[in-house]
């Protein structure tokens, strides 16, 4: 029998704040400034990854200032203000968040102090962004207060001092940069994303948890490389308490040619692993072929992306992100085989901005098993404990780094982004989403895995942490078929939100 969960979700946050930090939040109102005027032809040329170089930000701006469009660039002139005033700035965040499910109401209250700002040198060549502040909230565990599958917007995550039922949170950002001939280095602790839908990031998520990260980056206007380092937390292998318990390493590398002015093509690799430094990682070369020399024992992942603008003002975007693919069973038209895949389609109309500044319809879809990994206390013995790290799965510090769309999932989501009067954003997004746990899918004596084994060894709930391995080997229902939603009991989660911001 058929079973669904409706859950209905209404989160309503305003924020009244000073300058955000525009060279350290690459999910700031200016990189969808930048999106829109690339699609209108605006501008052509822009770093892959995300937050860019204070330089680069005024390069951009300076085009718009020049253009003929005032609209554009009255918003240009703010961004301008912003990133050439007083080195230093006060915020101060104020969110509410309400969710409601099954009937029952929950409250998340945040207020987060901070002094922001950027510093430049040597005319621009060199720059550095900070966020020291605060974040003051009723709670610990932030995400039984947000909506299914979002992050927070705050990395405060670890370690309060306790005032009363009120928990006070260290948050701490810095960037430093420097551009120079089309080269682009880039070093600290911050959140990046990559690609072009902002905030559905299928490698690396503009809303996912800060990391410390290196990254040198050459860019042009036929094509862009970029190489990159992360440290991130690992966890436990079949428990999701975000709580680090040793730290491994993200490798990622995109290149994008742009043949014509309406088209731009990207490959991207990944590689998570962790108990060693693997300097192949640093170098221009492919990630499948620096992998066999760890015996391709680490977690590799690869995507291709694909962006079209035949009419300005619209765009088409696809991300295809492959942990494995069965291309033996592909060929022979067998889709229900092991392929883990993340794949996202988006179709946005960015006109000029005087109420209106974008509009989009997304398609998003994670196969069962995408981005979970497995580890062993022992590769020799391959065991697995209570206490096994993971120095696989695509998480840091227990939260996911691509999409927060857990495995076997899709999503149609519709969002409008609002500019009624200057200063003031507004945002406004409703989605449908369906998921199913893939453990329903696995025959008894595979579930038995899960039922005779200590507790905190294997996560069933269907997350990120499932992983289809158990210490008699692989779980040959769940290696060898993809089951994407075909299980009888589905969640279907009906989520709608609005958000404003207004800057002083």
């Amino acid at each position: 029998m058929k079973k669904n969960l409706f859950v209905l979700i209404f989160l309503s946050t305003f924020i009244l704040s000073g300058f955000a930090q525009i060279t350290l939040n690459p999910s700031h109102d200016f990189y969808k400034s930048v999106i829109s005027w690339q699609n209108r032809g605006l501008i052509t040329t822009i770093p892959p990854t995300r937050p860019y170089s204070a330089s680069n930000i005024k390069e951009i701006l300076n085009i718009i200032l020049e253009s003929d469009s005032e609209i554009d660039k009255k918003q240009a002139q703010i961004y301008w203000e912003e990133i050439t005033g007083k080195p230093w700035n006060i915020a101060i965040i104020s969110d509410s968040n309400y969710k409601n499910q099954n009937s029952e109401s929950s409250f998340l209250e945040n207020v987060t102090p901070e002094l922001n700002g950027n510093i430049s040198l040597f005319h621009d060549m060199v720059n550095m962004g900070y966020q020291a502040g605060f974040s003051i909230r009723n709670a610990y565990f932030i995400q039984n207060y947000l909506p299914l599958y979002s992050n927070f917007y705050c990395d405060a995550r670890f370690d309060p001092a306790n005032v009363g039922d009120l928990g006070i949170y260290l948050n701490l950002n810095d960037i430093v940069s420097f551009r120079k001939n089309g080269f682009i280095i880039q070093a600290g602790i911050y959140r990046n994303g990559y690609g072009d839908i902002i905030g559905e990031g299928l490698a690396l998520n503009d809303d996912s948890f800060h990391k410390p990260t290196f990254s040198l980056t050459y860019l042009n206007k036929w094509l862009s490389y970029t190489q990159q380092l992360n440290i991130v937390g690992a966890t436990l292998n079949g428990f999701s308490n975000p709580y680090p318990k040793d730290s491994k390493l993200l490798a990622f590398h995109a290149l994008e040619v742009k043949p014509f002015r309406w088209l731009s093509a990207s490959f991207y690799e990944t590689s998570m692993f962790g108990k060693r430094f693997d300097f192949s990682y640093l170098l221009p070369v492919p990630f499948m072929a620096a992998q066999s020399f760890s015996g391709y024992a680490d977690s590799l992942m690869m995507g291709i992306r694909f962006k079209l603008t035949p009419i300005k003002k619209f765009a088409l975007l696809t991300d295809v992100f492959v942990d494995d693919l069965d291309v033996n069973q592909l060929v022979k038209l067998n889709w229900n085989s092991k392929n883990r895949i993340a794949w996202n389609t988006c179709l946005e109309y960015t006109p000029l901005p005087k109420f209106i500044e974008r509009m989009a319809i997304n398609f998003l879809m994670v196969t069962p098993y995408t981005y979970t990994h497995w580890d062993f206390d022992n590769n020799a013995t391959e065991e697995v404990s209570s206490t096994t790290i993971n120095y696989q799965n695509y998480t840091n510090c227990g939260y996911t780094i691509g999409t927060t769309l857990p495995p076997n999932s899709q999503q149609i989501k519709i969002s409008f982004d609002f500019n009624p009067v200057k200063n003031l954003k507004i945002n406004l997004y409703g989605s449908y989403t369906e998921h199913a746990n893939i453990t329903e899918s696995l025959t008894d004596d595979e579930k038995l895995t899960y039922i005779i084994s200590a507790p905190g060894v294997y996560s069933t709930d269907g997350s990120i942490f499932t992983h289809p391995y158990g210490n008699n080997g692989y779980m040959m229902t769940a290696w060898n078929y993809m089951n994407f939603l075909t299980q009888s009991n589905k969640m279907t989660i009906i989520q709608t939100g609005v958000s404003a911001s207004y800057q002083v």
